[in-house]
């Protein structure tokens, strides 16, 4: 098949050598690896994105975004068209059902795709709906007019696959936006967690601006450091070597990709189960869904301290590791174009 991916949003200069270290998010990560995958399967590929001129990368082809609406409006016949969070590429498609797959990573109320200018795109075109979790899916209303709504989850980079070298310390990690938690996960961490399990640490990344707002040497009375920004290489290596996740979840979480990369990492995961959270994590398997801080704090120190639970529990998370891989993703995709086709 013949497959485009029709973003205009992408971060600038994104192709498939960029890291996390560029710059990129999620989407661009996922884009980048289920690409390469279906290339491998046999597909044509080609991703619209920020660059200045074409160019082919792991057989890859890489479209400037400037010359989107220009391709979509000839043709080139595509099999499907892919669009992240974005309706208005279909327009300049044409309304065809079998090509338009809107590929949703996060909450779109109406009232947000009207503001959006997303609502009339999508009243014109019906794409086909895909999202990237059940409790994503959940949320979009049944008054939206999609062809068809499907479930597509992501998967997990086999850099954080690989098993650690050497042992493994009483440290804990913080891999989401500080908004999301951050504040009363720290303090359940100063008040409660740190002080009964001594020498533990809690590195803390993607927040390191909020590090001025703590003085540091209460953060280190507890183990707490602010980590800079670094490649999913080095941050691998970081998880393989932590021994717990300590994440409430958000509301706005549609998948956790921090949190799928940790159980594939051996990497248990104690949260809230808010948002995607609860779908994320299997609780007593390889993590904990907790009610209430109290309760948090208190599974986080037994799981610190106690070696024979936290085997337990990290067995089942690198169990994870089989079913959250980029190949299955790239069929799942196959086999649902396919699917949507044969409904038209």
């Amino acid at each position: 098949m013949k497959i485009l991916f029709a973003n205009r949003l992408f971060a600038d200069g994104f192709t498939a050598s960029s890291t996390t270290a560029d710059g990129l998010g999620g989407i661009e990560i996922a884009t980048q690896h289920i690409a390469k995958e279906l290339v491998q399967l046999g597909h044509e590929v080609t991703v619209s994105v920020n660059i200045p001129d074409q160019l082919t990368e792991a057989d890859v082809t890489w479209s400037p975004a400037k010359n989107l609406q220009q391709i979509l409006q000839a043709g080139h016949g595509f099999d499907a068209i892919i669009s992240s969070n974005d309706s208005l590429p279909f327009v300049w498609a044409g309304r065809d059902t079998q090509k338009n797959l809107l590929w949703q990573h996060n909450p779109m109320p109406l009232v947000k795709a009207w503001r959006k200018k997303q609502l009339l795109p999508i009243l014109k075109t019906r794409p086909h709906l895909v999202c990237v979790g059940s409790y994503l899916e959940d949320s979009f209303s049944p008054l939206y007019p999609f062809s068809s709504r499907a479930v597509i989850g992501l998967a997990v980079s086999e850099l954080f696959k690989k098993d650690p070298q050497g042992d493994i310390p009483r440290r804990a990690i913080w891999l989401s936006q500080s908004q999301r938690g951050l504040k009363e996960t720290l303090t359940l961490w100063m008040e409660k967690i740190a002080p009964q399990v001594p020498g533990a640490e809690m590195l803390v990344f993607s927040c390191q601006h909020r590090e001025q707002e703590y003085e540091a040497e209460n953060l280190k009375k507890v183990g707490i450091r602010f980590m800079p920004r670094i490649s999913q290489r080095e941050l691998a290596t970081y998880l393989n070597h932590s021994r717990i996740m300590i994440y409430p979840g958000a509301r706005d979480e549609t998948f956790c990709l921090a949190a799928a990369e940790a159980l594939c990492s051996g990497v248990p995961v104690v949260t809230r189960g808010i948002g995607s959270l609860s779908e994320r994590i299997t609780h007593g398997v390889d993590g904990l869904i907790i009610k209430s801080p109290e309760e948090t704090a208190s599974a986080s120190v037994k799981i610190l301290t106690d070696d024979a639970y936290w085997q337990a529990l990290r067995k089942g998370a690198l169990a994870s590791r089989e079913t959250l891989s980029w190949r299955k993703v790239a069929e799942n995709w196959v086999a649902h174009i396919q699917a949507s086709s044969k409904q038209n």
